[in-house]
Formats: structure tokens, sequence, C-alpha cells
């Protein structure tokens, strides 16, 4: 309004020539005035300030009805109304936003404003604002630490997962800890010395406690129960009968001592050219009787010394094979076959005669077949049977 009242006196005036400027540079020529006049120039804003001129009269009378209602009424629903009408006011001032307008309407706001502080509780406006801005730092505080929150979150999450898997290795370490000491009942009851029955059911059980740490235990835990396997099984080879064995030996050994030491390899090749020629004599010449049994005789007692000479040869291997296998536990060799077969045996063997020998009817022996002498086995499996 005041400055429509200040353009007013000029807006008859005559409008003056336009500056005439350079073709090129666009600067005001010299010949121009130095004291340019600026109505000239506001001539076309007249209608526009006519408008502005009826809506700010408009705008007035709006605000002194609003002025009115606030000094009426100075309660909450009237802030609000009022705040709602301003904002519609607002609304209207920014659809049509000029230069002028929009500082006449924000300088009316801000005496509206002013006017509306002055009216309500100054209290409750107080209140209001701590309360958005405590809302506003606590939003922001929030869209900070949102971040930290969804760490915290993961590392929430990884923490339940290695909890989960510290539970599982937990309860597998107390199946560990359980064979353990299953381990350790069985290696302290094995110092008591048990018999070969007790042995041999320890032994299994702590074949299942193996097979049993395999399927449940880590791998530490797998070397650990199988070094305790390894020193049990060392235990129980300390625990055999060494004395029985000793003496076992000792007697195979003053065994093996008595029997011949002599080859009969010339013999035997004698033998076979006398057989030899006995074959060509009886395809030629007819036999006597007391010749027969002669030659039957000396085969006889070749045949005992090849006997005597394989039964050496399978108690030097039984010997050989026990000498061998002398760290097994005590009940792989039965006590008594330890010291009763091997005392009683070989003298029972070398006494038998060969199975070759066949008695005529009238009681004295006959001739054997001369090309099928009797072999004697070379193998020691009969010996080590009687033996076990």
């Amino acid at each position: 309004a005041v400055l429509a009242r200040r353009l007013s006196p000029r807006l008859g005036r005559p409008a003056a020539p336009a500056r005439r400027r350079c073709p090129r540079s666009g600067t005001p020529s010299r010949s121009a005035p130095l004291a340019m006049d600026y109505t000239s120039g506001l001539n076309p804003l007249v209608n526009t300030f006519d408008a502005l001129h009826r809506q700010l009269q408009d705008y007035g009378l709006k605000i002194a009805a609003l002025h009115e209602a606030v000094s009426r009424k100075a309660d909450l629903a009237s802030v609000e109304s009022l705040g709602s009408k301003v904002a519609l006011l607002a609304t209207g001032l920014e659809d049509k936003a000029e230069f002028c307008e929009v500082k006449q309407c924000h300088d009316t706001l801000h005496m509206l404003s002013a006017a509306v502080s002055g009216k309500v509780d100054g209290s409750k406006v107080d209140h209001w604002d701590q309360r958005l801005l405590s809302l506003e730092n606590f939003i922001q505080t929030k869209k900070l630490e949102a971040p930290k929150i969804e760490a915290l979150e993961r590392q929430m999450g990884d923490i339940s997962l290695s909890v989960k898997a510290l539970e599982n290795h937990k309860a597998e370490f107390k199946e560990v800890e359980h064979l353990h000491a299953e381990v350790l009942h069985v290696k302290s009851s094995l110092g008591l010395k048990a018999d070969a029955a007790c042995v041999d059911k320890w032994d299994v059980a702590l074949r299942d406690l193996t097979t049993a740490c395999a399927q449940k235990a880590d791998s530490g835990a797998i070397e650990a129960l199988h070094a305790q396997y390894r020193s049990v099984n060392a235990g129980l080879a300390a625990k055999a009968e060494n004395g029985e064995l000793h003496q076992v030996k000792a007697q195979l050994q003053s065994l093996t001592a008595g029997l011949p030491n002599k080859t009969y390899a010339a013999e035997l090749d004698v033998l076979k050219m006398q057989m030899d020629e006995l074959a060509a004599y009886r395809a030629t010449h007819s036999l006597t009787s007391p010749s027969i049994e002669a030659l039957q005789q000396h085969l006889y007692r070749l045949e005992d010394a090849v006997a005597k000479k394989a039964d050496r040869t399978a108690v030097s291997e039984f010997y050989h094979q026990l000498s061998a296998s002398h760290n097994l536990p005590s009940h792989s060799l039965p006590l008594s076959a330890s010291h009763s077969v091997p005392a009683g045996f070989v003298p029972q063997r070398l006494a038998s005669p060969p199975p070759s020998r066949h008695l005529s009817p009238l009681g004295s022996p006959t001739k054997a077949p001369i090309g099928g002498l009797w072999q004697p086995s070379m193998d020691g499996g009969r010996l080590r049977n009687s033996l076990r």
C-alpha cells in the first residue's frame, strides 16, 4: 500500500523516451542523461500493481478478520484453525509469487505469527516446540544409530551361530571325555593282570571304544585315543607270560639240539643209483629173497633217517614261527600246549615207523614199490595244528 501511494503521483506522467544503447556492447550511450527517470519503466506494471492492491486489500480484510478471531478465541483449536488458514494463505501466496507480493505476504505472516504468539499460551507453545525439537533430535540420533544397530544385529547373529557351534562342540567334547574316562578305567584295570578271558573282553571293549571314538571325536582326540590304545597293547604284550614262553623256547632248543645234524643227500644219491641198478638187475635176473630183505631193511633205515630229517625241519620252522610271534598276548598260546605238546610230540614222532612199511600175512616186512618211496610232508602245518 505504501509503495502504491508512493507511485500513484507518478503514474500519470508521460513516458520518457527510451535510452539509446550501443548496438554492440549494450551500454548507454554517452548522449543519455545521467539522471534516469524510473517512472517510465514502471508504466507497464500499473495493471499488475492495481491487481496486487486489490488482492492486498482482500488479504487485509481477511487478516483483520483473523485478528478479530484471534482476539476473540485464543485457545488451541483456534490456533490450529489459524495455522491451517495460514498454511492455505502461504499456499496461495506461493502460487502467485512475485517479488513485491512475496515480501508483503512474508511481512504479513510475520505480523500474524507475532499476533498468534502473543495471543496463545506461551508455555504450551514452548512445550510443544521442545517436544518437536526432542523428536527431531531423537529421529536424527536414530538415523545415525541405524547402521550401528544393523551392525550389532549382524554381530548378534554371528554370536548366536558361534554359540550353537560351541554347544555342539561341547556335546562332542563331553562324549570324548566319557570315552577317555572309559579308556582310563580300562588302562587301570589292566594293571591287575587279568586272565585270558578278561583280556579278550577288555580287548573287545577297546576296539568298541576305538570305533566309537572314530565316529564321534575329532582328529586330535582320535590320535590321542590311538596312542592310548597302542600303550594298552604294549601293556598287554608286557603282561604276557614271558617266563613260560622262554621255558617253551628252551625246551624247543633242547629238542632241536638232540636231533641229528647229518645230511643225507649223498646217501640218497647212492640209494637212487642202487635203485636204478636194482631195477636193471631185476629186469635181467631173478633176485633171491635174502638179498631183497636186506635191501628192504636198508631202505627202511634210509626212510627213518629221512623222516627224522623232515621232523627236525618242521620243528625248526615251528620254533622260528614261535620266536617271531612271542610278542603276542598270552591267550594266543595256551599254557597246556606250551608245556605238554612239544615235550611229547617229537619223541613220539621220531619213534613212529614210516607209513610206507607193509607187513605180509606171515609177519615179515614185504617189499615196497621201488618207484614209490615214502616222502614226508615238508610243511609244518600238521605240527602247528597239533601244538595248537
